[in-house]
């Protein structure tokens, strides 16, 4: 219609954060630099015809303290309520421990505003190995006792 304001898929997003921002008395650069976003991004989450990447969004959650898949909703990235892949934090409350803090040590890693792209892949792959090492896989897991029975 004319002269009738239209917001992009991202708007719901932009609202969460100008909300952040109030409540938190930070101005636009401020949070940008929080984020580690350019102040011209955070502006184009209104109206921009088109998502924005998953990495500013996933940033912009970091900033916030808020859940990486709530941000992708609100960003247009999933649809609300959509199906996805299990996470790990998924996986975890299944198995009955769930995360402390409700954040699984991978998202946290995915949150952490301090961390570039590179230095997410990096600190991720470590994480793993890490982890693998301490719940190897059932079948390792069965080989192993075969062998310390077998020795």
């Amino acid at each position: 219609m004319m002269g009738q304001n239209r917001h992009g898929p991202a708007y719901a997003l932009w609202v969460a954060m100008e909300r952040y921002r109030r409540d938190n008395r930070l101005t636009l650069e401020q949070f940008a630099a929080r984020a580690r976003v350019g102040r011209q991004t955070l502006d184009r989450l209104k109206d921009s015809r088109t998502p924005p990447r998953t990495t500013t969004v996933h940033k912009i959650a970091g900033a916030m303290g808020m859940r990486l898949t709530s941000a992708e909703e609100l960003a247009g990235l999933t649809p609300a309520g959509g199906e996805r892949a299990p996470t790990a934090e998924d996986r975890s409350s299944e198995s009955g421990t769930p995360a402390p803090g409700g954040v699984d040590t991978r998202e946290a890693i995915m949150r952490d505003p301090r961390l570039n792209d590179e230095g997410r892949r990096v600190v991720l792959a470590a994480y793993d190995a890490i982890a693998s090492a301490f719940n190897p896989p059932p079948r390792a897991a069965e080989e192993h006792e075969e062998r310390r029975r077998a020795g």
